[in-house]
């Protein structure tokens, strides 16, 4: 049986972890007692899902959030101007991502996730006070140390993470300082979800040492799969033995492949009527989408008043047929050949010696809920070159999955393994050196340092991490660089470059060979007036230096990086 969970720290925690999803967002959050199993607990506001939307007023003032944000009469909406905004991954990706993107009222990516974060927390507290004996005085009590666990899709990195780590502070359920980022975690949804199903014996019984799980979750835009590797089940250690994809194959896309269908079915009949094309498609999607099951059903889509017949447009009594075949071939065939698809990349990425094991197929989502994709699917994973074991997870709310999986993910993160996601690095010089020959064809770009006098080659990457690299959470990447000044009073500040590489180079070096492919991460600036910076001598010349350690560490979804420098024999760092 699977090994519970005792919490090995040495305070009483609350851990709170929130899945905000473009629809809805869920809410779970434990209270960690040293010594003790933790208890999950799902912040319920009626229902366990909480809708994905903020309201405001025309002048961008705050009206109301969620559920009460939802049910915004038509009358008020019309009456004061009233902007619903909603979509909230969306918009936090197309910023991140300097797309052009309209956002009402003048307000950023960040207030506006801000905004919806803090009603979550209000609720959340409430729902903690109500559900604990003296649950304000221990909520009080934990104020600082409440840590919050954000998930976010497979794909998302660094830059998206910073959006939502500022709407975090906007909010204020976090401090604008190290102690609060210290506060901040961050897991992908794929390794939330993974987490979730391994506390979970059903599963543990399915598992051993080198057993492969992929995590395929059909959500509502996207379908994101991931795929892991069993290390160790006592205690359990995981490793995510490729990087994570996301395809556009989710709920919406069936819904609106149907559509289409709908609407060139009706179209030159003598009911071509877009309310009719409405009302129908809303049939499919309450009582068609989840009941089909082979291409042999076919199904009656009421979408007006009995007498309305149109024999040659497959229209009786006031509802349209959709065979089993149109069903299959043109709704959702394409979402299960984009899945099938993506699963063999993945597999296709891995190891041959990771072939011959064992693989489990973890398929959640709320597409995970069609028994026509189900058995689609499970038929392909059979016949396949390496046959997968579907596991549909039998449980009573799908969705707090992720929720309550990032939970699990903290709690156990320093047992996991992932492959680098890109090959990371910093940007720095390199002394000139006449006996190399690659030196020799860049004398062009040589210059020299004012302070030294150095002949140095400028734009030199130095790697922290390779991609597909096994990185342990724990485990942590370092370079040493120096700046230099002839004033030691200009040694007032260190900053260090962070860059991606996203070539296809096993040792990239010059970042001129391939400019196209460095995308600047961030850049980490640190105070560091207070340092005494050392004498050198160069020839003639008498500076001072500063020397300085570029430190990349944490998981995943949590990498972050730090300089560290000596101030009287004490090791510093300052946090990204």
């Amino acid at each position: 049986m699977s090994t519970p969970m005792y919490y090995t720290g040495g305070v009483r925690t609350l851990l709170v972890g929130i899945d905000i999803g473009n629809a809805f967002t869920r809410v779970a959050y434990s209270l960690l007692e040293p010594g003790k199993v933790p208890i999950t607990q799902i912040v319920a506001l009626g229902k366990t899902r909480i809708p994905s939307i903020v309201c405001y007023y025309p002048d961008g003032q705050l009206r109301s959030v969620g559920a009460e944000a939802a049910t915004e009469s038509e009358h008020d909406i019309q009456l004061y101007g009233l902007v619903h905004i909603e979509g909230f991954k969306v918009l936090m990706k197309l910023c991140t991502a300097n797309e052009p993107t309209y956002i009402p009222l003048g307000k950023t990516a960040e207030q506006i996730l801000a905004d919806y974060l803090q009603y979550l927390w209000q609720h959340s507290r409430a729902h903690f006070v109500a559900s604990q004996p003296d649950g304000y005085s221990v909520l009080v009590s934990l104020s600082t140390r409440t840590h919050f666990v954000l998930s976010h899709p497979n794909h998302w990195g660094s830059a998206e993470q910073s959006g939502m780590r500022q709407a975090m502070i906007i909010s204020g359920l976090v401090p604008d300082s190290l102690e609060g980022r210290r506060r901040l975690h961050f897991v992908s949804e794929g390794q939330a979800v993974l987490h979730h199903h391994l506390v979970n014996e059903q599963l543990f019984r399915h598992v051993q040492p080198t057993t492969k799980i992929l995590v395929i979750d059909a959500g509502s835009d996207d379908v994101q799969i991931s795929a892991f590797r069993i290390q160790t089940l006592a205690p359990m250690s995981v490793m995510e033995i490729t990087c994570p994809d996301a395809i556009p194959a989710g709920s919406s896309c069936i819904d609106q492949r149907a559509e289409v269908m709908i609407e060139e079915k009706l179209r030159g009949s003598i009911r071509d009527n877009s309310d009719y094309a409405v009302n129908a498609f809303l049939t499919f999607q309450e009582s068609v989408k989840f009941a089909f099951r082979d291409r042999h059903q076919s199904f009656a889509v009421r979408f007006g008043p009995s007498h309305l017949n149109d024999t040659e447009h497959g229209i009786s009594n006031g509802a349209l047929t959709l065979t089993g075949a149109e069903l299959a071939d043109e709704v959702f065939q394409p979402t299960i050949d984009d899945i099938i698809d993506c699963v063999r990349a993945q597999q296709a990425e891995i190891s041959d010696n990771d072939k011959n094991a064992t693989w489990l197929a973890i398929f959640v989502g709320g597409l995970a809920k069609s028994p026509y994709l189900r058995s689609e699917l499970l038929a392909a994973f059979k016949e396949s070159e390496i046959p997968i074991h579907p596991y549909f997870p039998d449980t009573t709310d799908p969705t707090t999955t992720v929720a309550t999986g990032a939970l699990a993910y903290v709690l156990k993160h320093d047992l996991s393994t992932f492959p680098a996601p890109a090959t990371i690095g910093v940007h720095h010089y390199v002394e000139f050196d006449h006996r190399n020959v690659d030196h020799v064809y860049r004398i062009h770009r040589r210059h020299v340092k004012e302070a030294s006098g150095k002949v140095v080659l400028p734009r030199v990457f130095s790697r922290l991490v390779k991609k597909g690299q096994p990185i342990r959470e724990d485990e942590e990447f370092t370079v040493t660089l120096s700046v230099e000044a002839q004033d030691k009073s200009e040694l007032v500040q260190v900053a260090a470059d962070i860059l991606l590489y996203m070539g296809e180079s096993e040792n990239p070096y010059w970042i001129e060979d391939e400019n196209e492919n460095y995308v600047k991460l961030c850049t980490i600036r640190v105070d560091t007036s207070g340092v005494e910076g050392r004498i050198m001598h160069h020839g003639p010349n008498r500076y001072y230096e500063q020397e300085y350690t570029v430190i990349l560490r944490g998981g995943l979804a949590n990498m972050r990086a730090e300089l560290a420098w000596k101030e009287k024999a004490c090791s510093l760092a300052d946090f990204l």
